[in-house]
């Protein structure tokens, strides 16, 4: 559902803003300088924050909601979106996010352009993203975290790992870089995935993708077709397959063509349970290391509220 924002409004919106002044090699922090002065111009003043490690913007978040705020923005990557959504499961506070990070992949699904760092030009944005439609997006509890975008185990987490210890700078070419060198490095794992009570794999895989929204790593479409409003999860299975055609075929992944490759499979539902058969693998959530395996994920269903300018899952 799409809720227009009126042209007035009874009581004027709370904001608050929340930043990671490490996101994006620098970029987070460079809008984060200015975004008192350009909230203040565009009349959408509000304390702004900013993290200081991993999980504290769920907390900066979780704060601005108890002291009345009805709208956060967040400056930073997928990973500092996705916290400040663990903070707003359930409630009427909406999410605009200011892309500041690496792969920014949420914002591109959402409509959201890239944003300059001076006063101006966030000012400008900040108006738009007032005026956006707004929608619900649903949000997957995977081990007792929120899920926005995806999650799973295998190569992806193996390439989370690696990205983190990365100094390839930009992020989108970390991306891409570190699955490579997983590819060449990581060693399948033989798991066990259920759907809905219903095992549908149970053999050696490169990797298991829990996902809500089909784009992650930095643009890479591993379920193109995923629909983050239809309250179901997207599970993609990526079969054991030969190192040099995971290389053949990673192109295709950035483009969504690699589904009909036979090595890949994907089922939907809204209860899934992975494990792995060798040892615990490491666990990933919106590109966050987060855990090791096993892995319980559900649906929640609509229960996050952004601001979307032109989400494309949204029917006109």
């Amino acid at each position: 559902m799409v809720n227009p924002r009126p042209s007035h409004l009874i009581e004027p919106d709370r904001w608050a803003y929340i930043v990671n002044p490490v996101a994006g090699n620098g970029r987070a922090f460079a809008i984060g300088k200015e975004l008192a002065l350009a909230a203040g111009a565009a009349g959408f003043g509000g304390p702004v924050q900013e993290t200081s490690g991993p999980g504290h913007a769920t907390d900066l978040a979780a704060s601005a909601v108890r002291q009345g705020a009805n709208i956060i923005a967040v400056v930073g990557g997928d990973g500092t979106v996705s916290e400040v959504a663990e903070a707003l499961v359930g409630t009427d506070t909406c999410l605009l996010v200011l892309p500041g990070g690496g792969g920014n992949d949420l914002a591109g699904e959402l409509g959201i352009n890239p944003i300059g760092t001076g006063p101006v030009s966030l000012a400008r944005s900040l108006r738009i993203l007032a005026n956006a439609p707004r929608i619900r997006l649903d949000v997957i509890t995977l081990n007792g975290r929120a899920c926005v975008q995806a999650g799973g185990t295998g190569l992806d987490a193996y390439v989370a790992r690696l990205r983190a210890v990365s100094k390839i700078r930009p992020a989108a070419l970390a991306y891409g870089v570190g699955a490579i060198q997983g590819i060449l490095t990581y060693r399948p794992t033989d798991v066990k995935v259920t759907v809905d009570g219903t095992v549908v794999w149970n053999a050696r895989a490169y990797a298991v993708t829990i996902a809500n929204i089909g784009v992650y790593g930095g643009g890479l479409r591993i379920v193109p077709d995923a629909d983050p409003m239809d309250g179901l999860i997207d599970v993609a299975i990526i079969g054991n397959i030969h190192r040099l055609e995971a290389i053949r075929i990673f192109p295709k992944v950035y483009r969504g063509t690699h589904v009909g490759h036979p090595q890949f499979h994907l089922h939907r539902g809204r209860h899934v349970t992975v494990t792995t058969n060798d040892q615990p693998q490491p666990v990933h959530i919106d590109g966050t290391l987060t855990g090791m395996s096993p892995i319980v994920a559900t649906m929640e269903g609509r229960t996050v509220l952004v601001a979307a300018p032109s989400a494309r899952w949204v029917k006109k």
